[in-house]
C-alpha cells in the first residue's frame, strides 16, 4: 500500500531500508534520543535497519511507518502502530537541529489527516514523556486532547520507565480544530 504524502515543506513517504543511514544520522543526539521510547544513543544505522525491517514487513497491517523528507534528506520519521478497535497509536522523531521550525506540527498533521481520510482510523493516541513539552505543544495544535492512559513508558535511550502525558485525536476534533 504505497502512499506519499506531500506538505508545504516537507515529503511524507513509507520508510525504506535505504533511509537507515540517514535517520542514523538524524537521531543521533542525546536529546533527541532520551525523548523517545525506542531510539538508543548512540543509534547505529544497523539497529535502525532491523527497526525498518520490522516496519516494512508490518506495513498496512499492524504499523505504518514513514520518512520525513525536507531537500531530499531523511530529517525523520513518523508511525502509526495498532492498538485495538480502530484506534493507532502515533509515533514521531525528527532531527533535533530542526525543531522549533513547525516541522514536526506540519508532518505529524499531514499524517494525522492520512490516518483519518485513507486508513479510516478511529482515533490516535500519542504519549509525550512529561520533560517534552515542545512535542506535546505539537500534539494540542493539531487537536489532541490530554487523557488519562499509561502512567509511564519504557525509554531505551534511559534505561528506566519515565512518567508521560497521554493524549487522544478524533476525526472530529482534527476537523474542527482546523476549521
Amino acid at each position: 500500500m504505497p502512499h506519499m504524502i506531500r506538505t508545504e515543506r516537507l515529503l511524507l513517504r513509507p520508510v525504506q531500508m535505504r533511509d537507515a543511514a540517514e535517520l542514523a544520522q538524524a537521531f543521533n543526539t542525546p536529546s533527541l534520543a532520551r525523548q523517545t521510547g525506542t531510539i538508543p544513543y548512540p543509534v547505529t544505522a544497523d539497529y535502525l535497519r532491523l527497526r525498518i525491517r520490522h516496519w516494512i514487513k508490518c506495513q498496512g497491517n499492524s504499523q505504518f511507518g514513514f520518512a520525513v523528507r525536507r531537500g531530499g534528506r531523511v530529517i525523520g520519521q513518523l508511525g502509526f502502530g495498532h492498538v485495538v478497535n480502530r484506534r493507532w497509536n502515533l509515533g514521531y522523531s525528527l532531527a533535533q537541529p530542526l525543531w522549533g521550525m513547525g516541522l514536526g506540527t506540519e508532518a505529524v498533521q499531514a499524517f494525522c489527516f492520512f490516518g483519518f481520510r485513507t486508513l479510516k482510523i478511529k482515533e490516535i493516541e500519542a504519549s509525550v514523556f512529561i520533560d517534552n513539552p515542545a512535542s506535546a505543544k505539537v500534539l494540542e495544535k493539531i487537536g489532541f486532547q490530554g487523557t488519562v492512559g499509561r502512567a509511564s513508558e519504557w525509554s531505551v535511550a534511559r534505561g528506566v520507565r519515565v512518567p508521560v502525558n497521554n493524549y487522544v485525536l478524533t476525526r472530529e476534533r482534527m476537523k474542527l480544530h482546523a476549521a
